[in-house]
Order: C-alpha cells, then sequence, then structure tokens
C-alpha cells in the first residue's frame, strides 16, 4: 500500500474513533460493524464493484450498504465511513482502517493486542491461561486472538508487543537444523 493511502487509513481510523468515543455506546459497536462490514465485501467481490462503480445511481449504492450494516449492528459512523469510502473507489482501504482503529482504540485503554497462532484449535481454558500469563509478563491487559495454522506441526506461535514468541514444533525444528549445521561447521 502506498505511503499515502496508509495516511488517509490512518486518519480516517482516528476520525471514526473519535466519533465512536463520544457516542453513548462507544467504540465497540463501531469496530464490530467495521469488521463485519469488512468481512461481507471480501466474501461478495460483486457487492464492492456495485459500491465503486460511478455509474451505479446512488439509492442502489445505498441499499446495500443498508443491507451490509444492518446486519453488523448498523453503526452510522461506519455506514457513512463506507459511504465515502464507496464514492472514492476506496474500499480496499477497510482493512487498514480497521487495524488501525484497533490500534488506536487499543492505545487509548492501555491494552496489548496479541494473536496466538496454534496447529489445532486451542481450548478456551488454555485460550485463558496463555492470554494471563501474557498480562503478567506485560504488565497491562492483554487482548488476545488465536488462529489455526496447521503448517505449524504443534506448539504455538504468539505475536504479541513487537515481538514473536515461537514455540512451534516447526520452530524448534529450525532451531535444532541450525545448531546441528553450526556443530558441523566446527
Amino acid at each position: 500500500m502506498k505511503a499515502h493511502s496508509e495516511t488517509v487509513a490512518r486518519r480516517l481510523a482516528q476520525a471514526l474513533l473519535d466519533v465512536a468515543i463520544a457516542s453513548p455506546s462507544g467504540p465497540a459497536p463501531a469496530l464490530q460493524c467495521l469488521a463485519e462490514s469488512r468481512q461481507v465485501l471480501a466474501q461478495c467481490a460483486e457487492a464492492r464493484k456495485v459500491l465503486e462503480h460511478p455509474l451505479v445511481p446512488g439509492p442502489a449504492k445505498e441499499a446495500i450498504l443498508a443491507a451490509i450494516t444492518r446486519d453488523t449492528g448498523g453503526s452510522a459512523p461506519v455506514r457513512q465511513l463506507l459511504r465515502i469510502l464507496a464514492a472514492r473507489q476506496a474500499l480496499g482501504l477497510l482493512p487498514t482502517i480497521e487495524a488501525g482503529f484497533l490500534a488506536l482504540w487499543n492505545a487509548r485503554r492501555g491494552v496489548v493486542a496479541a494473536q496466538a497462532s496454534s496447529a489445532t484449535p486451542l481450548a478456551a481454558e488454555v485460550v485463558e491461561q496463555l492470554r494471563r500469563a501474557l498480562e503478567q509478563t506485560s504488565q497491562r491487559s492483554v487482548e488476545l486472538t488465536t488462529t489455526v495454522a496447521p503448517e505449524l506441526v504443534g506448539g504455538v506461535i504468539v505475536r504479541f508487543a513487537g515481538r514473536v514468541l515461537d514455540g512451534s514444533v516447526r520452530g524448534r525444528l529450525k532451531a535444532l537444523r541450525e545448531r546441528l549445521r553450526q556443530a558441523a561447521t566446527l
């Protein structure tokens, strides 16, 4: 993504957060609407094409946006943002805006985002133990998301506060291979 686009996305995320914080329901509904709208538009490329097409009349675009945001909780600020992005053929900025919004909101709340990847889905109690361990390490609240990455074979990789903690089988095998390679050259 171009630096200009990233700057625009960051500014839009900040503006949306400012509006969301001022609303009685706070930023959570806007974040949920952003995430779900991004997912809908990613899954339905035709809707995105129609929304960005300059010859499609405004009422048709408005109906599509209303349907997308109605299903996601209907955040009015997010709907307005989607209108602006569609009019400027910039719906591709939505993932960057969402990430920026979340990062700004977490920074304001003093929350650290972390992501754990594992070969199989982690049990809820394991996720909670991992979250608590990360909170003890950082002395801050941690918002932990999990993903499944079968290529890890086993174990967990945690991305947290700019660091990567690799406890995966793949990572351990790679480290072992490197140590053996270094020992062979001695």
